[in-house]
C-alpha cells in the first residue's frame, strides 16, 4: 500500500521519455494513404503497432515479412541494399524516428543519398519527417 504513490506516478504519461500516441497523431495528420513510412530505428515500428489506425493505408519501406508471419513482434526488415531498391521509385517518404535513430547509419546513408529532408515535426521522444527525392 505504501508503494501506491510511486506506482501512480510511474503510470503518468509524463513519466515516459517517449509518447507513442503523439508520434502516431503527428504522422496521421501529415501522411496520406499510399504514402510510405520508414521507421528509424526499426523498432520504432512499435508506434504503428500500437496505433494502427494512424498508419492505415501506408506502406512500410523496410518490412519484408510481418510479425504475424514470422512469429515475432516486429517482423523481418530489408537490409540497406534492399532498402535502396524499395525507395528507388518513390518521390517522398515519411521517416518516423525515435531515440537510437543515429545507430541506423546504413539505412540513413541510403535515405540521404536519395532524398532530402523537407520538413520535420518533433514530439516528445520522436519525430516525423518528410523526405523528398533529390
Amino acid at each position: 500500500c505504501w508503494q501506491l504513490p510511486i506506482q501512480q506516478r510511474e503510470r503518468l504519461p509524463t513519466s515516459r521519455a517517449d509518447d507513442l500516441k503523439a508520434v502516431a497523431s503527428a504522422f496521421a495528420r501529415l501522411a496520406r494513404p499510399g504514402d510510405t513510412a520508414l521507421f528509424l530505428p526499426s523498432y520504432e515500428r512499435r508506434v504503428a503497432l500500437a496505433y494502427p489506425r494512424d498508419f492505415a493505408g501506408v506502406r512500410d519501406a523496410t518490412l519484408l515479412r510481418s510479425g504475424a508471419a514470422t512469429g515475432t513482434l516486429y517482423g523481418t526488415d530489408a537490409a540497406a541494399p534492399g532498402l535502396r531498391a524499395r525507395l528507388a521509385g518513390l518521390d517522398r517518404v515519411w521517416v518516423v524516428s525515435g531515440p537510437g535513430a543515429g545507430r541506423e547509419r546504413a539505412r540513413t546513408a541510403v535515405l540521404d543519398s536519395l532524398f532530402t529532408r523537407k520538413s520535420v515535426v518533433r514530439v516528445r521522444g520522436g519525430s516525423v519527417a518528410l523526405y523528398v527525392r533529390r
